[in-house]
């Protein structure tokens, strides 16, 4: 890193630790105070000091830069500015001091957890890659890969749908209000179908198209003539269908931030250039990006940035997770019952009339609010699951899973040699992570799962890759078997000699040649 860089990553821990929350504090007039105001310190102290860890090392790791400013803007500066105007975004609620103390527990536990398995993972990592060949590796390619003709096919069926849906349910109006959007169709079940047939597979198409150009260009050295103006097609496609006017913030936020991820180039001092960028995003301009919710007419009306993260719904994470423990003191808990709920999305309540609610809706409805579209932050839905010992367990997990798609991400983005799944994936779960954590998780799950199922249908099987894994699982599995050594008295010593170092030698060449595999 150069000096620039460092001197970057440097600032990142006084910016967001002290002088952030300072100059938001400075803009309350009546500051209450107490105790648990320490607990969100170190919340806001903890996520500053691994963004500024993360901005050293310089690495493309961008799902964990959303993870820790999700943290730190939602969990972190909303929380801080909460506890110091003594208002919450939902109102009717006064909370014990325990009860926030507790919240700030499974937060921060939470975060242990997360960053206990990562380290742990990336211990076990480094150990794997000293031990295997990662250039010939990643020249194998991945389980799944991009290819020309699937992003051809994706292009088509998008095409298809996109007009499709435009025309006999927009009725060729693709630039309505969210509100109005969702009015056209008659239930969830229907609106979940028709929205997900409408804006997915235009956005993983465009995503394969721009990773191609950016990472696989060599794919389309032959057929530039085709590619481009599918690909422009494919833009087109999705002004009309992920357009910020007729969808949620969160969506197109996902569209656009998934797109900068792919095609600005990555640099040392990019990740401090990216926390930054984010911060003024998630403070300023987010508050303000669902100005079309309900009428395209919709007016500006300026609000202090403490109010906003005091008494506007969209940072009402925390206060979602003290609702959770409130609720859990009165109810018992789900015993994973949620997360089968969420895991089973597409099953219709015809077919499963028990079937749960989101966590948002079962949180507001134990706690008596009138409105129940809430969030339920991925903390919320650990606890409300499986108590204490699921925040451990599941954060533990998360943050392994996290670390080891970034490492082979990473390597593969150095090597640039062959681009798979993990190269669309990874830059769309990074923006999409924000509403992942934020929750609940029935409808992110629901939003995610579609992604997955037309980014394989966009990506080829690598069924030559597949046989190899095969084969080194079952070369590691299988111990060697070794030959019982005869001695024989009418070789002269000087050839025994020589035949013990060559097996010596050929033990240590079979030794060197196991491979281990990189999931």
């Amino acid at each position: 890193m150069n000096k620039s860089s460092i001197l970057a990553s440097v600032f990142i821990f006084p910016f967001l630790g002290i002088l952030v929350p300072f100059l938001l504090a400075s803009q309350i007039t009546n500051i209450e105070y107490t105790p648990n105001l320490i607990l969100s310190s170190i919340v806001i102290l903890y996520s500053s000091f691994k963004l500024m860890l993360f901005g050293f090392k310089g690495t493309k790791r961008i799902i964990d830069l959303a993870f820790w400013l999700f943290v730190y803007v939602f969990l972190g500066l909303a929380s801080f500015t909460q506890l110091l105007t003594g208002k919450f975004p939902w109102v009717g609620s006064s909370y014990r001091e325990f009860e926030i103390f507790y919240a700030y527990l499974i937060t921060i536990v939470g975060l242990i957890s997360y960053d206990l398995g990562q380290v742990l993972t990336r211990k076990k990592l480094k150990k794997q890659d000293a031990e295997i060949d990662l250039e010939e590796d990643t020249e194998k390619g991945g389980l799944f890969t991009l290819t020309l003709s699937r992003f051809y096919a994706l292009s088509l069926i998008s095409t298809i749908l996109v007009l499709f849906v435009g025309l006999t349910k927009l009725h060729g109006n693709f630039f309505i209000s969210r509100g109005e959007f969702t009015g056209l169709f008659g239930n969830t079940t229907q609106l979940l179908l028709y929205s997900s047939l409408f804006r997915t597979p235009a956005f993983v198409a465009l995503i394969i198209g721009l990773v191609i150009v950016f990472d696989g260009r060599r794919l389309i050295a032959k057929s530039r003539s085709f590619f481009y103006p599918t690909l422009f097609l494919v833009f087109i496609l999705n002004v009309l269908a992920n357009n910020p006017i007729a969808n949620a913030r969160f969506w197109f936020g996902t569209v656009a931030l998934a797109i900068f991820f792919v095609i600005f180039k990555w640099r040392s001092m990019s990740f401090a250039i990216w926390v930054n960028a984010f911060i003024f995003i998630l403070i300023i301009v987010f508050p303000y990006s669902d100005l079309f919710r309900h009428s395209v007419d919709s007016q500006i009306v300026a609000v202090k940035t403490y109010k906003q993260l005091s008494e506007n719904g969209d940072y009402d994470a925390f206060q979602q997770i003290i609702n959770t423990v409130r609720y859990t003191s009165y109810f018992h808990l789900a015993f994973g019952a949620q997360f089968v709920g969420a895991a089973l999305f597409f099953v219709p309540r015809s077919l499963w009339p028990g079937k749960p609610e989101g966590t948002g809706a079962v949180i507001a409805n134990g706690i008596g609010y009138d409105y129940t579209n809430l969030s339920a932050p991925f903390w919320s839905e650990c606890f409300i699951n499986f108590g204490m010992i699921g925040v451990i367990l599941i954060f533990f997990l998360y943050g392994a899973a996290v670390e080891r798609i970034q490492h082979v991400y990473i390597h593969r983005n150095k090597t640039r040699k062959n681009i798979t799944l993990l190269n669309i994936f990874v830059p769309f779960f990074a923006a999409y992570q924000f509403y992942f954590l934020r929750g609940d998780l029935l409808n992110a799950t629901a939003n995610l799962t579609c992604f997955i199922i037309f980014a394989l249908l966009g990506s080829k099987l690598n069924k030559q890759y597949l046989v190899k894994y095969q084969g080194r699982k079952r070369t590691l599995r299988e111990p060697v078997k070794e030959t019982p050594k005869m001695f024989d008295p009418s070789l002269p010593i000087d050839t025994l000699t020589t035949n013990e170092e060559q097996e010596k030698t050929q033990d240590k060449q079979q030794e060197e040649t196991k491979e281990l595999v990189h999931v």
